[in-house]
Order: C-alpha cells, then structure tokens, then sequence
C-alpha cells in the first residue's frame, strides 16, 4: 500500500504514547504500529482505531521493536521510528514523504525529518526497498538510538540523503529518557563493528539495487 508505518515502541509511557500517536493521525493518513513489551500489557490500553495496530512482545528495546514490526507489516511503502515522547507537528508530512521516495525509480532513499535536537539524523524514515536490500530497518543487535548513525553513513555513502525542510515534515522531541546512555555503550561496540565489518558489503548491496 502507499502509505507510511509509523513505529512507536513505547515503555512506562501511556499518556506519551497517546499523545504521539494522535500527532500522527492528526497530522497524516499513515498508519501506526505501537510495540508494548508484554511485562506491561495491563499497563496500556487496547489501541481502538482503524490506522493504530498494538503488537505486544519481549523487551528486545527500540532498535529491536522496530525490526520486529516491520516484519510484521510487510506492505508499507514507508517505515518511520518515532519515540513515545515524541509528536509529528506538521500537517501532510507523509505525502511530502512520499512524493521524495517517487523522484527515484529504485525508491531507495533515506529521509531525515527536521526535529529540534540539531541538524543530526534522528528518527529517519526509510523506504520499504531499503529494508528490503539489507534486510533490516534498525541495525541488528543495538538496543537504543545509535543505529541511526549506520543509516546515516550508508545514505552519505551512496548519495541518498534527503533532509526535510521544518515546513515539511518536523518532530519535537521531548527527550524524557533520563536512562537514555544505559545502553550507549553496548550501541557503540556493536556500530564500531558494522562499520569495520558489515557496511561496505552493505553499501555494495545498496548500490547494485540502485536504478539511478
């Protein structure tokens, strides 16, 4: 289908996530894929929208949640990771979205939402060819936020960045995590990893999917 998922894993955070996901549906005609680690199934309530899908499961973190749903839902044209204490704010951000991953006929593109942490890539939104390629959507075995970094560099690489202008599609990021450098360490071993072992097979892979 032709439309974006957007994946919001989310932990201790009912109200967050009910405020993040209305940002989407307030904003969008995508749809949402929710991730509760199943310890806090009776914490949640049961998601009731036709465009809002709840998956429960281990605590595998983000990076891990997110892989899980987009081999859950298969038939997206777009995939997005999103923090529950986030919200999308810009009106129509999914068919400017859209319409970038249409200027190329291989679609394989990476775009980077504005957000209001800096110019970094953070929560970037991938096309389903992309995932395909690899394989992937976060990087295997990184638990936090580290694996945008590994997108980042592939995109660069191979000349498929795009950076999304604050009018067009912008998050606010509330940044609630206190704990969020728990797992930084862990993340960083397994990025210094990928990028002495497993990007340059990656990028080739990427490049020979690639149509223009």
């Amino acid at each position: 289908m032709n439309r974006a998922l957007v994946m919001i894993p989310s932990r201790d955070r009912p109200r967050q996530l009910d405020e993040a996901v209305k940002s989407v549906l307030d904003t969008s005609e995508a749809d949402v894929a929710v991730y509760i680690d199943d310890d806090q199934q009776g914490y949640y309530g049961t998601a009731d929208h036709p465009r809002v899908k709840q998956v429960f499961g281990p605590r595998v973190g983000p990076a891990g949640a997110t892989n899980i749903l987009v081999d859950r839902f298969q038939d997206y044209a777009a995939y997005g990771l999103v923090t529950d204490d986030s919200q999308i704010t810009t009106a129509g951000w999914d068919q400017w979205l859209l319409h970038q991953l249409d200027q190329y006929t291989d679609r394989l593109l990476v775009v980077s939402p504005s957000h209001n942490h800096g110019r970094h890539v953070d929560m970037p939104f991938l096309s389903k060819e992309w995932v395909r390629v690899l394989g992937w959507f976060a990087l295997p075995r990184t638990i936090q936020y580290g694996w945008p970094t590994a997108v980042y560099v592939m995109a660069l690489e191979i000349g498929r960045l795009k950076r999304a202008p604050e009018e067009a599609f912008h998050i606010q990021h509330s940044e609630l995590s206190p704990d969020r450098y728990i797992h930084f360490v862990a993340d960083s071993a397994t990025l210094y990893n990928f990028f002495i072992s497993g990007m340059y097979e990656s990028v080739l892979k990427l490049r020979a999917a690639m149509k223009q």
